[in-house]
């Protein structure tokens, strides 16, 4: 199922990741979100003191090395 959220869709997600201290699973799979979204949403979830996140997944959204 795709979403296709996009990088738009990654900023719109900012103040929920950011605010956040329940989600323990992140499926974003398929979303299209590419190295932009992919840097938006790590740099949400790494500056959290308390991250219960337990699973992130990007695949297929066209990340590349960059965005990794």
């Amino acid at each position: 199922k795709r979403n296709d959220i996009g990088t738009h869709g990654c900023r719109e997600l900012q103040g929920v990741l950011t605010n956040s201290k329940t989600i323990r699973v992140l499926d974003l799979s398929g979303n299209n979100i590419a190295d932009e979204g992919a840097r938006i949403v790590v740099d949400c979830l790494s500056n959290k003191q308390k991250q219960n996140l337990q699973v992130l997944m990007l695949s297929d959204n066209r990340i590349t090395s960059k965005g990794a």
